[in-house]
């Protein structure tokens, strides 16, 4: 993720040449100008992060974040955000909640509390006055490189449960049948 102040250009740097999909946060006075698109899509044609010519690409692999949903995860009572298969903005005024969707996906993927820098044990990214949170991420499971296809099938759902004294991570087919379960209190 990418997250700029209004008076910074962007820096893109990618770790891999096989990134199949961004997610770049601005706040809202930090929108993308056509020159900051120009420069991110230049960017992604010499790092190898576009196989087509502009404006077209080709479908991503496994592993790719299909959506998100958040209950009652920081500030969110209920979010839900479907995200596209290569770039994806999130914009809004500072306190909006655009860094606790990062959060989500960090917790959603095993994270400690502490890991995120956002919180000392998972109970404190519950809202304030709720019993419990849970974030859920569907990932895409096609192509060559499919977990267990035929058990999974073509979306892989992870989600986090956490309440006062326990949390729980599910692993989930396509369907939302429940592969299996970890259970783990929190202190």
């Amino acid at each position: 993720a990418i997250i700029t102040h209004p008076s910074q250009k962007p820096h893109f740097r990618f770790s891999s040449l096989e990134t199949s999909a961004l997610l770049l946060v601005f706040s809202a006075r930090a929108s993308p100008s056509d020159e900051q698109a120009r420069c991110f899509h230049t960017t992604m044609e010499e790092s190898g992060g576009f196989s087509g010519p502009a404006g077209t690409h080709t479908p991503s692999g496994a592993g790719t974040i299909k959506r998100i949903r958040l209950e009652n995860f920081m500030c969110h009572s209920n979010l839900q955000i479907e995200l596209g298969p290569r770039v994806n903005f999130i914009t809004g005024q500072n306190g909006s909640g655009k860094s606790a969707i990062l959060t989500a996906i960090c917790v959603a993927f095993g994270s400690r509390a502490k890991g995120t820098q956002r919180a000392s044990t998972l109970k404190d990214f519950i809202k304030t006055g709720c019993s419990h949170a849970t974030v859920e991420v569907v990932i895409k499971n096609e192509g060559h490189d499919a977990f267990k296809h035929d058990i999974y099938g073509n979306s892989i759902i992870l989600e986090r449960r956490i309440n006062q004294t326990a949390g729980s991570m599910t692993l989930k087919d396509h369907r939302g049948l429940c592969s299996f379960t970890i259970f783990n209190y929190i202190r």
